[in-house]
This record gives structure tokens, sequence and C-alpha cells, in this order.
């Protein structure tokens, strides 16, 4: 198999191992300050707004409509017009494409983040549908005032810039894996994408917690969920995951990595279920 360069590090925000100088290292989430019994209607703790006016901020406040959504509500559809542009203010959303038969989920966005620009710049139909993982709360602004805040503001144009790099080298490592690797690579990756130093774990070793559905690994990795079954088996057989009663072990996350670039190689046991 034609090895191929990956990137296993989270581009949503979340915590997940990325490669550092001093080895692996844990990225923080950025959080936006809650009110205690009150709904956030505040964008001051969005990076787009750092540096502005609060004046300006207020301003643009007004112009949002905020809405709550219940868990599993479709925010954006697929192929829908419209250049609304999300704010996520308190939740977390899940963002698919349509990979054949199957929805892959491109990215999770939570709290400070926003979605919805790329339409809202351009005016074409939405790439990505956009659900709440949980209740989610948002507040949206249209595309003619989101363009004007921009114009008016550089700064906030280049963070908008640097968000769309973010999304097409996203995009760009999405295709790589479904291209090049097959189904346990990518189930391999995608728990290297979950992975959490800590835990009293040495330093070459992992966890997961809490534990994971087999269904959101499989979607997150365009596979089915019997193939996550049988690929989590086979990592088990190799020493390379164990389950505790609340969290999965990576006991050796070098040799998973390795495992990623070889996986259609027969293993000492038998062979990984390629389930394409």
């Amino acid at each position: 198999m034609s090895q191929a360069r990956i990137s296993i590090g989270s581009s949503s925000g979340y915590s997940a191992f990325e490669p550092g100088g001093g080895g692996w290292m844990n990225r923080p989430l950025r959080m936006p300050a809650r009110r205690a019994n009150r709904p956030i209607s505040s964008l001051e703790a969005f990076e787009l707004f750092e540096g502005i006016e609060e004046a300006d901020r207020l301003a643009f406040e007004r112009d949002c409509v905020w809405r709550d959504w219940k868990k599993g509500s479709t925010i954006i559809g697929r192929d829908s017009l419209g250049g609304l542009v999300y704010f996520v203010v308190a939740g977390r959303c899940r963002v698919t494409l349509r990979a054949g038969r199957r929805d892959v989920v491109l990215d999770e966005i939570g709290p400070g983040e926003m979605v919805g620009e790329i339409s809202a710049i351009d005016g074409e139909r939405r790439s990505a549908a956009v659900t709440a993982s949980t209740a989610t709360r948002t507040a949206e602004v249209g595309a003619d005032r989101f363009m004007a805040f921009l114009l008016r503001h550089p700064p906030a144009a280049l963070i908008v810039m640097r968000r769309l790099a973010q999304v097409i080298r996203q995009a760009d490592a999405a295709i790589l894996e479904l291209s090049g690797l097959n189904a346990p690579a990518r189930i391999c990756v995608e728990l290297m994408r979950r992975a959490r130093v800590g835990g009293g774990l040495p330093p070459n070793a992992a966890q997961i917690s809490p534990l994971p559905k087999h269904a959101d690994i499989a979607m997150r990795a365009a596979t089915t969920r019997e193939t996550v079954v049988r690929t989590l088996s086979d990592l088990v057989q190799r020493g390379l995951l164990r389950r505790d009663t609340d969290r999965f072990v990576l006991p050796d996350v070098e040799a998973l990595i390795r495992l990623t670039t070889t996986a259609d190689e027969p293993s000492p046991g038998g062979t990984i279920d390629d389930g394409k």
C-alpha cells in the first residue's frame, strides 16, 4: 500500500493529539464566558470581534437573530440557498458532506466558532449540512451585514481568510483519507483525533473518554458500524487498544500511527477487514 501523509490533528478547536517540538501536546478549546442561568446573547468571546470597538460589536449583535436548536435539528441543509452566517454561542454542531451513500463528518464545531461564511461570501448553494449535536444556541446574521462588517474591519476579514484556509485544508485531508486510506486506517486516524494525554498514562499512551459510540466513529471514518467493531477488536488483539470501564486506552500511539500506513497488510492473527 502506498504510504500517504496524513494529518491527525483536530481542526475543530477541541484538544487533540498534534505533533509538536517536544512530543505530543494538547490544544485547548477556546470557550466564551457563560452567564449563570441566562442564555448567552453576546459575541464578545469570538475571535472575530477581538479588537473591535464595543459599540460596533453591539450594533452587529442587534442585527443578529438569536435561535435555540434542539438536538438533531438541521441548522443548514445541504444544497440549500441562503447567505446566513451562524455563530455558535452554546452547544455543538456537526458539519457533514455526502460521499456516495454515506454522510461523512467534515468537522464538529462548538462555542466560539462560526459556520456558513462560504455561502455568504460567494452566494452559492451550501456545500455541507449542519446539524445540532446537542441543544445549541446560535446568532445568525445576513450575508450583506456580514460582508459590510468585514469591509469595515480588515483584521476581522483576515481572520475569516484564515478560517477559509483551514476549511480547505480540512477538505483536502478528508479527500486524502477517503482516497488513500482504507477503512481500518481511517478508524485509527479517528481514534487518534479523539485521543487525549494524561489520565495517569505514560508519555506514549493516550485515552479516549468518554467511550465513543461505534456509529459516531463510523460516520467520521466514512465506513460501517460493523467495520468499526471488527477493527477495534483487531486492535485489542494487537495490544494497541484497551477498554476500561469508561474509556479507551491507546497504550502505544506511535505504533497506531504506523498502522495507518500498513492497514492493508496481514496482521499476525489474520487480516483487518477493509470494509470500504
